[in-house]
């Protein structure tokens, strides 16, 4: 009898760990969420699929990125704007680690700005008719494969 207590105890304690782990790798997982309209990405760790062009934004700002960890996957659509003053397709606002991928921009006064944001990655953009095409501003460590 001892030895089957002493099997039932270690199935306990192995599924305990194994519970244990499994919650705290929760939070390094990416998540996944798929997007169709402007608005601000808040969720550290989210990956955003764009999955519509957005055409003649009145915005001011389309996508505010303000979580570290985001990655936004335009998927080849176009985020456009209507040349508004000051006018931001994406803003990327004191977060880090930024990746923005796939993405057609235009008719902004800003297509992209990075405000103090670090060791962000732009990927595969296409950028016309706007003011600026990429702004940074207190931002450093920014990678491209544009």
């Amino acid at each position: 009898m001892k030895g089957g207590s002493l099997r039932i105890r270690n199935k306990w304690i192995s599924c305990i760990i194994f519970l244990i782990a499994s919650l705290l790798s929760i939070n390094l997982v990416k998540g996944a969420t798929f997007i169709s309209s402007c608005q601000t990405l808040d969720t550290a760790y989210e990956t955003y699929y764009l999955t519509q062009d957005i055409i003649d934004s009145s915005a001011s700002t389309c996508f505010k990125i303000t979580a570290d960890h985001v990655t936004l996957d335009c998927q080849g659509h176009r985020i456009d704007g209507i040349d508004a003053s000051s006018s931001k397709g994406i803003y990327i606002y004191y977060a880090d680690y930024v990746e923005i991928r796939n993405c057609i921009l235009s008719d902004w006064a800003y297509s992209i700005y990075l405000y103090h944001s670090s060791s962000s990655y732009l990927e595969n953009l296409r950028i016309n008719s706007s003011g600026t095409g990429i702004y940074l501003t207190s931002s450093t460590s920014i990678s491209s494969n544009i």
